[in-house]
């Protein structure tokens, strides 16, 4: 079940969001998180019962660990950190370690072929949270709260990456406050917007990008850019869009999630690019992994290789590819190149060209990210690279237009949705992209998944 399917958007959503605001008339923190919860287990349990199951494991174990490490007990945050990594290892890289090791036909274990769906996030929740109790920034909760907490629908699938200490007081409290009008309002302009970015912008994005990928090698120099570029915006808008939806959703629960996009194809550098771009993803791997190995804290030499070690380890997170292992080497090699010429050059570049050299960084780096092999990734770069004849996508030219006007002149979603929900104008707008959106996903009888539905 989709966010952007209408089984979700009209059955699913609002059965929840009334059973929600049924049960806090009654004051009750226990009903209202065992509705949160069981809704949350059932959207889950719709794509795989075993797959809950594990999940569900998963929960009870962490939640078990963490009374030992409130005890300061650091052989249980040892044990739980290693086994929330095994079963991420053990699920998600089986499949690919066994084929680098054998042959591209060995046989695969039947529960590597298909891993657990957003493993990578609820592994890393978990994580943070042993992790946190064992810094003392959070207090080990009731069963019922964590699981929760974990499994709470809007951000289980991929993300933000939320900790529990920025939802421990929401949900912890005494006298719920779930389901105000305020939070509704905005969340459900968040959701409107978070659908149209989705539908209307990065699915008709995606046809041309996949026809071009897919034709790799007879591609004209434009047609190679339209791709690169169509999927650096295909993808934004595909994952900022359920992003928008996900902290929407949760508004209109009355739970407030971090922001996780702040218009990342504005930044001037690679480093600023990473502290708008997935901003929860880039925090994690900044306090739970390159800190851990010293951050900047050990002169310069081990503050560049800590960055490529965190860049390298997060390509690879988002998937079992060699591809995403590239991709996310190459901004290792651009935040260190950045870092050095920090440090060593006295000169600064003017923004405008700071911006370009920034954006062009990005764009070639998504087609590693984009490309399912290496061969892909060279015949689009090569076109991308040598001038080429042909002919290219008057559709792809709009569409890329559309969204480039979009990421550059409009307004955030979340600047639209909290300055201007009172709005008319806005009400007409929201209504607008609603109506589009449905007859849209009307018209062509299927969703299409998100993105990072696959990581």
């Amino acid at each position: 079940m989709l966010f952007n399917s209408l089984e979700f958007l009209c059955i699913f959503l609002p059965v929840t969001l009334t059973a929600i605001g049924v049960a806090a008339r009654f004051h009750s923190r226990l009903l209202i998180l065992s509705i949160v919860c069981l809704a949350s287990a059932v959207f889950y349990g719709i794509y795989s019962v075993w797959h809950l199951a594990l999940l569900c494991g998963m929960i009870a174990l962490n939640w078990i660990l963490a009374a030992e490490v409130e005890r300061s007990a650091r052989y249980a945050l040892t044990i739980g950190v290693v086994l929330n990594l095994a079963v991420l290892v053990v699920f998600k890289y089986t499949g690919f370690a066994l084929r680098q090791i054998f042959a591209a036909n060995v046989a695969i274990p039947f529960w590597a072929i298909s891993f657990p769906l957003a493993i990578s996030f609820y592994t890393f929740h978990q994580i943070s949270f042993l992790v946190d109790v064992w810094r003392k920034r959070a207090r080990r909760p009731d069963l019922l709260t964590y699981a929760t907490y974990v499994l709470l629908f809007p951000q289980l699938i991929a993300g933000p990456i939320v900790r529990y200490s920025e939802v421990a007081f929401q949900l912890g409290r005494q006298v719920p406050v779930f389901v105000r009008a305020r939070f509704f309002r905005i969340g459900f302009i968040l959701l409107v917007l978070g659908l149209g970015k989705k539908v209307l912008i990065a699915d008709a994005l995606g046809p041309d990008v996949d026809a071009a990928f897919a034709n790799a090698f007879n591609l004209s120099t434009v047609r190679a850019w339209q791709a690169a570029i169509g999927f650096g915006f295909q993808i934004y808008f595909d994952f900022s869009g359920y992003t928008d939806m996900a902290i929407g959703m949760a508004l209109m629960m009355g739970l407030r999630l971090p922001r996780n996009f702040n218009a990342p194809y504005r930044a001037a550098t690679v480093s600023e690019f990473w502290r708008r771009w997935h901003m929860t993803l880039s925090r994690f791997l900044r306090d739970y992994l390159f800190k851990s190995l010293g951050g900047s804290r050990r002169g310069l030499a081990r503050n560049l290789v800590n960055l490529m070690i965190v860049m390298l380890l997060g390509g690879l997170w988002h998937g079992p590819n060699w591809t995403f292992v590239v991709w996310g080497g190459l901004h290792g090699v651009y935040l260190v190149a950045h870092r050095l010429w920090s440090k060593f050059s006295p000169l600064s570049l003017p923004i405008p060209i700071a911006w370009l050299l920034t954006y062009l960084c990005v764009t070639l780096a998504w087609v590693f990210f984009r490309a399912p092999n290496f061969e892909i990734a060279r015949g689009v770069l090569g076109r991308m690279i040598i001038p080429t004849d042909g002919p290219s996508s008057d559709t792809a030219a709009i569409m890329i237009g559309i969204a480039a006007a979009l990421t550059w002149l409009a307004p955030q979603a979340r600047a639209l949705a909290v300055q201007h929900h009172h709005s008319r104008v806005v009400a007409f707008l929201i209504g607008a992209i609603a109506s589009a959106s449905v007859l849209t996903m009307i018209s062509t009888g299927h969703a299409d998944a998100f993105i990072y539905f696959a990581f």
